[in-house]
């Protein structure tokens, strides 16, 4: 019989699974400070899915406290405790170790979870009722590991008992008259606890790939201290180093009567113990979660199957693909049954906008597309979104079907950026809200990312969500290194009237093969052909002006970041060239309620992609919005 199963993202090995029922089903979860928003997003994965067939629960310090979180049905909380308390400043201080002060805040830690993001333990308890809820921390007298029951006595001391890490916690934390130390030195991996109090069939949520070797980080972390602050935890060391091989060794070969799924990180997290990036931590934690997901799908759906809503966590299927024949049935839909209207935007200017809800949706999605854009190139997404949400979308003053001014209508110019946020606010106002029965949601690509983000700092909304596509919070290096060789700006400054910014007045677009925007072919010349076939949608390069106020607006929506008040959902393109990614990522840092995804190997114009990245994008999209 196979009794070990691995699950990672280039590793599963669950096809020798036969479809049988568990009984006692034991869940394990090992430590490893930031790293484990792996864990809690492996555990939102299963909270998503209603997945919670287990008998007993035991972690050791990180681990428990992901524990925690699932066992009271809290959809990412362990997320935000990582996210918003263990990157705290004031949670972490190493120069507190020669002050013979705490280094680790465990009181900050706790006090966060019975306050602002508070456990539930009313509702934890009630879900615990005939199960098993642990903690492992290491006993300082006997030097043994042992399993705290949270569900007894206080779970406050317990939680700080399996975190307090020798030396970065001065004093043990006393319980029962008995001193704790962190259960990683005794028990860095406790499946031989979960095996020792009967259980045969277990998962365990890993925070390191299996096949890595060292030991405990924390213990190895403090070797740089100094030998004098380590010269009485040198015992420590040796016991923590017996205890991981032992555990390894278990894993590695379980005895025949358990069964072993080990769910795990195929290569090392992007995060560390503690100064981990807000990037690293969405990022480990979205692969946290894409584990979670695989594991329901190739082991849960044969041992526990029709006892949780798989579907819940399933991909949205996409009604259109990459070939001619669906996306020219999508587009000629939505063009057939689309309605038309406009308004007079800012300084009189008229903008011209589309509505499509053929299947009479309540919930309102409205799309704000990218500079030189029109929605003629959002059709196949739009019908897409369709299926879910009332899809209005519009487009900028100065391009595609609205309104233009000065002597060369198709230079891409604007007067200042916050005509295109005025804009925006009054077709909200005028067209959207009123029509608008249930929930309204924001997608913004690239330059109407930055437009939409500007609208929900400054101006009252009832937007509930925003995604940002590819946000321009940053010029690109395709634009920037343009605009070191060009003289026209210079001449500008000289002259009353726009002037063309990056060295060429013509209008074109890229052969496929040195385009920025999109791998798919197909989807490039569509997007393309949309503005070819359509005169009146022509529009050349954009002006110093225009350049000028966009450099201004990405400032100006940094240094406001922390002032957007609803979940923001960031889509980065790992092959970027057009935004910057690093501005991105530093209004994500600032920004209290936003996360980043990246989509790996896409380009710029996400939703024009290949399948393999734009079906990953609108997923993502859908999933967000509806969670």
């Amino acid at each position: 019989m196979v009794n070990y199963f691995s699950i990672s993202q280039v590793d599963t090995d669950a096809y020798p699974l036969r479809h049988e029922n568990v009984d006692k089903f034991a869940l394990v979860c090992e430590g490893g400070g930031q790293r484990g928003v792996f864990t809690a997003g492996v555990l939102d994965a299963f909270l998503k899915a209603n997945y919670n067939p287990f008998d007993c629960f035991i972690g050791t310090s990180a681990g428990a406290l992901n524990l925690a979180s699932y066992v009271c049905g809290q959809y990412r909380h362990a997320y935000e405790v990582i996210n918003k308390v263990t990157r705290d400043p004031d949670f972490f201080n190493i120069k507190n170790v020669f002050r013979g002060e705490n280094s680790l805040n465990l009181d900050l830690l706790i006090h966060a979870t019975e306050t602002h993001l508070a456990l539930d333990w009313d509702t934890g308890l009630k879900k615990l009722e005939n199960r098993e809820l642990y903690c492992v921390a290491t006993n300082i007298n006997s030097m043994q590991a042992k399993c705290l029951d949270l569900k007894r006595g206080s779970w406050q001391k317990a939680l700080k008992a399996t975190c307090a890490i020798p030396l970065l916690t001065v004093n043990p934390i006393k319980i029962d008259n008995d001193d704790w130390y962190d259960g990683g030195v005794t028990a860095p991996i406790p499946v031989r606890k979960a095996y020792k109090l009967g259980y045969k069939h277990i998962v365990v949520i890993r925070t390191i790939p299996v096949d890595a070797s060292y030991n405990h980080e924390w213990l190895n972390f403090l070797k740089k201290v100094g030998p004098n602050k380590l010269k009485n935890l040198s015992h420590l060391l040796m016991i923590h180093e017996d205890a991981y091989r032992a555990d390894q060794a278990f894993l590695e070969n379980p005895p025949d009567d358990v069964v072993i799924y080990e769910i795990h990180p195929a290569t090392h997290l992007q995060t560390s113990l503690v100064h981990s990036s807000k990037k690293a931590v969405d990022s480990d934690y979205a692969l946290g979660f894409e584990m979670g997901k695989k594991y329901l799908n190739l082991i849960a759906d044969k041992i526990h199957k029709d006892q949780f809503e798989l579907a819940n966590v399933a991909d949205f299927p996409l009604k259109t693909t990459d070939d001619v024949d669906t996306t020219d049935k999508a587009c000629n839909e939505v063009i057939k049954d689309l309605t038309r209207g406009s308004f007079i935007g800012f300084d009189k200017v008229r903008i011209n906008w589309i509505n499509y809800n053929p299947h009479n949706k309540k919930d309102t999605l409205v799309i704000v597309n990218g500079r030189n854009e029109s929605y003629w190139g959002y059709l196949e997404l739009i019908y897409e979104l369709s299926h879910l949400y009332n899809i209005y979308t519009y487009d900028h003053r100065g391009q595609g079907e609205s309104g233009r001014w000065g002597e060369d209508l198709d230079l891409g110019h604007v007067n200042e950026f916050q005509d295109y946020i005025v804009d925006l606010q009054l077709f909200m106002d005028k067209v959207v809200y009123p029509n608008s029965a249930g929930d309204c949601y924001l997608v913004g690509h690239s330059m109407g990312a930055n437009i939409c983000t500007q609208y929900i700092q400054f101006y009252q909304h009832k937007v509930k969500k925003l995604l940002l596509s590819t946000p321009m919070f940053g010029l690109g290096l395709s634009i920037k290194s343009k605009l070191d060789t060009s003289s026209n700006s210079i001449f500008e400054r000289f002259t009353k009237k726009p002037n063309y910014a990056l060295g060429r007045s013509f209008y074109d677009f890229p052969e496929f093969d040195k385009n920025l925007m999109s791998k798919s072919k197909l989807r490039y010349s569509r997007y393309t052909n949309s503005y070819n076939e359509k005169p009146n949608l022509k529009l050349n390069g954009p002006s110093t002006k225009w350049i000028q106020e966009s450099i201004k607006a990405c400032e100006k929506v940094l240094i406001n970041a922390h002032k957007v008040d609803i979940p923001v959902l960031i889509l980065q393109a790992e092959h970027e060239y057009v935004v910057s990614n690093l501005a991105q990522d530093k209004f994500n840092e600032s920004c209290p309620h936003s996360y980043i995804e990246v989509v790996e190997g896409a380009l710029h114009g996400l939703f024009i992609e290949e399948d393999k990245y734009r079906n990953i994008a609108v997923n993502k999209l859908i999933f967000f919005m509806k969670n």
